[in-house]
Protein backbone atom coordinates (compact mmCIF):
# COMPACT_ATOMS: atom_id res chain seq x y z
CA UNK A 1 0.00 0.00 0.00
CA UNK A 2 1.39 3.40 -0.95
CA UNK A 3 1.60 6.47 1.30
CA UNK A 4 -0.97 8.14 -0.94
CA UNK A 5 -3.44 5.25 -0.70
CA UNK A 6 -3.04 4.94 3.06
CA UNK A 7 -3.65 8.67 3.55
CA UNK A 8 -6.73 8.57 1.31
CA UNK A 9 -8.14 5.60 3.24
CA UNK A 10 -7.53 7.30 6.58
CA UNK A 11 -9.23 10.48 5.34
CA UNK A 12 -12.28 8.46 4.34
CA UNK A 13 -12.46 6.92 7.81
CA UNK A 14 -11.88 10.29 9.48
CA UNK A 15 -15.15 11.70 8.12
CA UNK A 16 -17.21 8.88 9.66
CA UNK A 17 -19.35 10.39 12.40
CA UNK A 18 -19.51 7.18 14.46
CA UNK A 19 -15.81 7.02 15.37
CA UNK A 20 -14.94 7.51 19.04
CA UNK A 21 -13.07 10.77 19.65
CA UNK A 22 -9.91 8.89 20.69
CA UNK A 23 -9.83 7.00 17.38
CA UNK A 24 -10.59 10.17 15.43
CA UNK A 25 -7.64 11.90 17.13
CA UNK A 26 -5.35 8.96 16.35
CA UNK A 27 -6.38 9.10 12.68
CA UNK A 28 -5.58 12.85 12.60
CA UNK A 29 -2.10 12.17 13.98
CA UNK A 30 -1.48 9.41 11.44
CA UNK A 31 -2.55 11.66 8.56
CA UNK A 32 -0.21 14.41 9.80
CA UNK A 33 2.66 11.93 9.97
CA UNK A 34 1.97 10.72 6.44
CA UNK A 35 1.95 14.35 5.26
CA UNK A 36 5.57 14.61 6.40
CA UNK A 37 6.45 11.75 4.05
CA UNK A 38 4.26 12.85 1.14
CA UNK A 39 3.48 16.56 1.49
CA UNK A 40 0.60 18.21 -0.35
CA UNK A 41 0.48 21.75 -1.68
CA UNK A 42 -2.26 24.27 -0.88
CA UNK A 43 -4.25 22.85 -3.79
CA UNK A 44 -4.15 19.35 -2.28
CA UNK A 45 -1.81 18.04 -4.99
CA UNK A 46 1.60 16.42 -4.37
CA UNK A 47 3.14 17.70 -7.63
CA UNK A 48 6.92 18.12 -7.17
CA UNK A 49 7.04 18.13 -3.36
CA UNK A 50 9.06 14.91 -3.33
CA UNK A 51 10.81 13.50 -0.30
CA UNK A 52 12.99 10.44 0.05
CA UNK A 53 9.98 8.59 1.50
CA UNK A 54 7.06 9.82 -0.63
CA UNK A 55 7.00 6.66 -2.72
CA UNK A 56 7.08 8.37 -6.09
CA UNK A 57 8.84 6.77 -9.03
CA UNK A 58 10.46 10.16 -9.73
CA UNK A 59 13.11 10.23 -7.03
CA UNK A 60 14.39 13.71 -7.89
CA UNK A 61 13.96 15.41 -4.54
CA UNK A 62 12.58 18.94 -4.72
CA UNK A 63 11.90 19.36 -0.99
CA UNK A 64 13.81 17.73 1.83
CA UNK A 65 11.63 16.73 4.77
CA UNK A 66 12.27 14.36 7.66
Amino acid sequence: MSVKTLREDLCRHQVRSDLPRQIESAVEVLIAMLDLHRPLGVDGKHRDLHTSTCGCVDTTLQTERP
